[in-house]
């Protein structure tokens, strides 16, 4: 199965930038959050993240596409600040 290309930072430096996501709730900011990061660190497939959140795929890949653009965006704003 085919995976979804994601930002290229290192952990520490996600790890800082994700502190600062936020979505419409706090539950679904930690939802979010928790399904980005076991698809990218932990090699949970999209199927088994839906299956476990109770979701559909497309669902699963829209949250993880959301963190991810929220990543390269608020990476882009630092390194273009400096």
């Amino acid at each position: 199965m085919k995976r979804i290309p994601l930002c290229e930072l290192d952990k520490e430096q996600l790890m800082k930038l994700i502190q600062g996501y936020t979505s419409l709730s706090r539950l679904q900011t930690e939802v979010d959050v928790k399904i980005y990061l076991d698809y990218r660190f932990n090699g949970y497939s999209s199927y088994e993240l839906a299956e476990r959140e109770h979701m559909n795929r497309v669902t699963v890949y829209r949250r993880i596409k959301k963190v991810d653009q929220y990543l390269k965006e608020t990476y882009e704003k630092i390194i273009n600040h400096n």
